[in-house]
């Protein structure tokens, strides 16, 4: 149990500590040299929960995902039934983004720069099941709470709001353009498309 005990710490703390230099100096200047300076662990006790660096970014990226799906259902167990409308769902989700300093997007781009590594390309598999679940369980969860259509097929539902959702991360982490689109407006947008019967629906 000492043990078990002991890597849960370690693990956290690396994830924490990437999480921290992402945060401050990019993904590209994140180096195993550095975190071993903030955690204090060696060489090797790193290398013992993470394989390479692709593997890190994966791992603190599923971290991420889980931390957000948590609070999603954390509001949703507290009766906050409106996080299955999507004006409030979208809203939250896209709102995130638009912030260009958002460590997920930041490894997203760092990941997709490497996808000629087969680790990269899993950990964007991953990432993308993830959301894509994520949204499949919102999307009939608010169908059958009566906040979207049943008749929009959820799978098309889902890959839609994936597509925009990369879109919008892949703007806000790789441009500095001044848009005029922005978050609010394109929530509003996805939130009409979302309440329509005649749209994306099964018989299509």
């Amino acid at each position: 149990m000492k043990q078990l005990a002991r890597r849960i710490r370690s693990e956290q703390k690396i994830t924490e500590s990437a999480k921290q230099l992402i945060a401050e100096k990019g993904c590209p200047q994140t180096t195993f040299a550095e975190l071993m300076k903030i955690t204090g662990l060696s060489k090797g006790a790193i290398y013992h929960y993470v394989s390479s660096k692709d593997d890190l970014m994966a791992k603190v990226l599923q971290n991420l995902l889980a931390e957000s799906n948590d609070r999603f259902f954390y509001k949703l167990s507290e009766g906050q039934k409106s996080m299955l409308d999507p004006a409030d769902v979208l809203a939250e989700q896209i709102r995130v983004m638009e912030d260009a300093e958002q460590i997920i997007g930041k490894i997203f781009v760092y990941l997709v720069s490497r996808t000629d590594h087969q680790t990269a390309r899993d950990a964007l598999d991953d990432f993308y099941d993830s959301l894509y679940q994520f949204a499949l369980l919102w999307i009939r969860s608010g169908q059958q709470n009566g906040t979207i259509p049943i008749e929009l097929n959820p799978s098309k539902a889902a890959e839609l709001y994936m597509l925009l959702l990369d879109g919008f991360r892949l703007r806000s982490t790789l441009y500095q353009s001044d848009f005029t689109l922005n978050s609010d407006e394109l929530s509003a947008v996805l939130s009409q498309l979302f309440s329509r019967k005649d749209l994306l629906s099964s018989s299509s």
